[in-house]
């Protein structure tokens, strides 16, 4: 009887043993996954935190040299369906010192200029300035990750509600005035080189000319920088009263700009110390 009691209690102490053993090689293929998501999770949070974050920028001169090759972007993943033909326009987009000017992060940073809120004609004027250029960023938002943020510095593009300088042209006399101006400089945030948008556009056009304005030029400011020969396209080269729609001519033109190398987006080679050259 006594040997007969010991056999079950071994077979259960050897039960529960393997047991243990199982669940504590499941915790530790647990935490081994933990380990390897976590990191990959923050990765994936952070460019939705780009906009809020901030951001260290150092403005480049004009003779500021990277040195890296130019290299192409992978295509942004739901951009398979924009068209492929040879309609295009992108021998009119001019490249930069630094190559094509393709954006390589995202979110981009949109900062509009608010309304002021209240009846009179003025505020009723800024109100639909404000409608025009949303409308034309919503436009454009399928093809892009566009998040609109309140702090200008934190702005990959501003758009502000007033019209361009006038300019002098090489005779001396003032250039005629127009609607609309986008500017660009380059600078370094973080490890990469990107360029910088501001978008001065008045007020003197109806809602449909501001908003065909607008989307003309947000175009510049996602690269397109140039202009189409056809009157129906948005980058056409002259303004237009009437609501101009992007066309499979400009977004095919945008689909071969993404295709051309650019130095702008890819990490800058790190010294000894860890800080960008």
């Amino acid at each position: 009887m006594q040997a007969g009691s010991t056999a079950p209690l071994a077979s259960s102490v050897r039960v529960q043993r393997s047991r243990l053993w199982r669940q504590g090689l499941l915790l530790s293929l647990l935490l081994t996954l933990l380990a390897v998501a976590l990191p990959i999770a923050s990765h994936s949070a952070s460019p939705s935190d780009r906009c809020q974050a901030d951001r260290s920028r150092q403005v480049l001169s004009n003779s500021t040299e990277l040195p890296i090759a130019q290299r192409v972007h992978p295509l942004p993943g739901n951009w398979a369906g924009l068209p492929q033909s040879s309609n295009h326009y992108l021998e009119a987009i001019a490249p930069s010192r630094y190559g094509y000017l393709v954006w390589a992060v995202s979110p981009l940073c949109i900062y509009i200029e608010p309304a002021s809120v209240g009846d009179t004609a003025a505020e009723q004027r800024q109100q639909q300035w404000q409608q025009a250029v949303n409308q034309a960023v919503a436009d454009w938002r399928p093809y892009f990750d566009l998040q609109l943020v309140s702090n200008p510095a934190k702005a990959d593009i501003s758009i502000w509600r007033r019209s361009p300088p006038l300019r002098r042209n090489a005779d001396g006399q003032l250039d005629r005035a127009r609607t609309a101006e986008t500017s660009l400089v380059f600078y370094r945030e973080g490890d990469r080189a990107l360029p910088r948008y501001r978008i001065d556009l008045g007020l003197t056009q109806g809602f449909a000319g501001l908003v065909s304005t607008a989307r003309h030029e947000l175009g510049h400011a996602f690269g397109l920088w140039g202009h189409s020969d056809q009157p129906e396209d948005v980058m056409y080269v002259a303004q237009s009263s009437r609501n101009i729609q992007l066309t499979d001519r400009d977004l095919g033109t945008l689909r071969h700009l993404y295709q051309q190398p650019t130095q702008l987006g890819w990490p800058l080679p790190r010294s000894q110390d860890g800080r960008s050259q």
